[in-house]
């Protein structure tokens, strides 16, 4: 250690031991209207119009701990190097700009571990499907992009019209994602085979364990085509589709209403150039999404 630091620490030290209290609180004061004053600037500069309570919830929390799916590429995932990546990230990333916090994205090792760091409180938000099944004490965004929920089985298999032809076959969803309820209702006398995450299930469907997987356009596309599971193919559309919304615990309504304006910043170009970078044009051939304009 260099002699000269306690020297210096101590210098310090008896520094800040002389400067009074009503000098700090002064300073405090100055810091924080400093703080406010640029916020409040990067507000204008967006076209965001917040209340007085909206603007002192994003001066009183300058991170805002959030969660997701760790395997839900395209729209959010963990890449090799254990970075969150996809739609989602990125449209956070946009929000910083405007809202002027930290988006802290910790991310589960699986989903469900993501739901129940939500559900225990540990994360303010989570990026999930719009009135999905968490529980009822999650509050939700408005939503923002939309795929529908699709079929996939082998590439023998001819296009399927209604999603009531497969009651009879091996029929497979993802475990705790929000349409499978809705799915499995659809089918009330079927015996469905549950995996815990895409790839399990599009590998069951390439092997033969499992006839028909359900899953959403996007991220059924994303991983066939990431994988090369020419054997694959998507043979029908359900009348149900995911959408993407942001959830938190349903007393944070101020978060909610912060989130909302955030994502009527977002312009449709602005939305569109993110999906570019994560549709058609690097990974799949035929990923139709849509933008949800609620």
């Amino acid at each position: 250690m260099n002699k000269s630091e306690p020297i210096l620490t101590d210098i310090i030290n008896k520094a800040l031991a002389s400067i009074s209290e009503d000098r700090k609180e002064k300073f405090s004061r100055l810091n924080m209207a400093r703080s406010r004053k640029v916020l409040f600037d990067r507000f204008d500069r967006n076209n965001i119009e917040f209340t007085l309570k909206e603007k002192a919830f994003l001066l009183d929390n300058p991170i805002i701990t959030m969660t997701g799916d760790p395997n839900w590429l395209p729209y959010e995932g963990l890449d090799a190097q254990g970075h969150y990546v996809g739609i989602v990230p990125e449209m956070l990333d946009l929000f910083e700009e405007r809202l002027g916090v930290v988006f802290k994205r910790d991310i589960g090792k699986s989903w469900h571990e993501s739901v129940t760091m939500f559900e225990q409180g540990q994360v303010a938000m989570i990026s999930e499907i719009f009135q999905s099944d968490i529980g009822d004490g999650t509050l939700y965004s408005n939503t923002y992009l939309s795929s529908p929920i699709v079929l996939v089985m082998r590439d023998s298999q001819q296009y399927v019209s209604d999603m009531q032809s497969v009651a009879n076959l091996r029929l497979a969803l993802i475990n705790d994602y929000g349409y499978t309820q809705r799915i499995g209702d659809s089918f009330p006398d079927a015996t469905f085979t549950h995996y815990s995450d895409i790839d399990a299930g599009l590998n069951a469907v390439a092997t033969g364990k499992v006839d028909v997987l359900f899953a959403t356009l996007a991220q059924a596309s994303f991983h066939m085509a990431s994988q090369g599971m020419n054997n694959l193919r998507i043979v029908g559309q359900t009348p149900f589709s995911s959408k993407l919304a942001f959830g938190v615990n349903k007393n944070n309504t101020v978060l909610i209403s912060i989130l909302n304006k955030a994502l009527l910043s977002v312009s449709d170009s602005e939305k569109q150039a993110i999906i570019a970078r994560w549709g058609s044009s690097k990974f799949v051939s035929h990923v139709d999404y849509a933008l949800d304009t609620h």
